[in-house]
């Protein structure tokens, strides 16, 4: 983690602590029902189009219609 600080102080950036940090609430927490959705959920989360994690899910045989439930 000392590393992290030192970069942050090189560039310039004041150091902040793990409490500063905000976390999601319990709202935006989503609790997954099907541990085989959990990789294609995370890529939404990430930012990738809902078409391409549709594609990927077919091309691992899953059904995208999941996806919207």
């Amino acid at each position: 983690m000392e590393h992290v600080r030192l970069k942050m102080s090189s560039e310039g950036i004041g150091a902040i602590s793990i409490e500063d940090i905000p976390q999601p609430s319990t709202q935006e927490q989503v609790e997954v029902t099907n541990p085989l959705m959990t990789p294609y959920l995370r890529m939404v989360h990430i930012g990738v189009p809902i078409a391409s994690v549709k594609q990927k899910m077919i091309i691992d045989g899953m059904d995208p219609s999941l996806l919207n439930q």
